[in-house]
């Protein structure tokens, strides 16, 4: 009896040394899927805050897209006004350079009937003076 008592108490004791060693396998394998849990969790909390960023990048981009188009609206009606004065100016040139002409034209008709009076004013004279 003593022997089969022996037996079995060693039989149990390699079963407990056997549950303990399932037990520290366990323990290590569910460590190592916490510790693989927890980094996963890190890594989603890193894609989290990636896609904030983005997120806020995004939103800035848009932002300055919206103020850049509305800056090139402005320069195309300030282009356009610019463009309507020139328009306006080159007519205002065109319109005095017609006016100089028919000046400088009037000028030549004045000069010619001024040379004539005064040949005949010296013809008078010369008439005058020969009488």
């Amino acid at each position: 009896i003593v022997g089969l008592r022996e037996k079995e108490l060693a039989a149990a004791a390699q079963q407990v040394v056997d549950l303990d060693m399932e037990l520290a396998a366990t323990t290590s394998s569910l460590t190592a899927a916490k510790a693989e849990s927890s980094r996963v969790e890190g890594g989603r909390e890193a894609l989290t805050l990636d896609q904030r960023a983005l997120r806020a990048e995004i939103k800035e981009l848009t932002e300055r897209a919206g103020a850049a188009e509305a800056a090139a609206d402005r320069e195309m009606r300030r282009t356009a006004s610019l463009e309507a004065k020139c328009q306006g100016h080159t007519e205002t040139a065109e319109r005095t350079r017609m006016r100089m002409v028919e000046l400088e034209g009037a000028l030549e008709g004045a000069r010619s009937r001024e040379d004539c009076a005064h040949a005949e004013a010296t013809k008078a004279k010369a008439l005058g003076q020969a009488a």
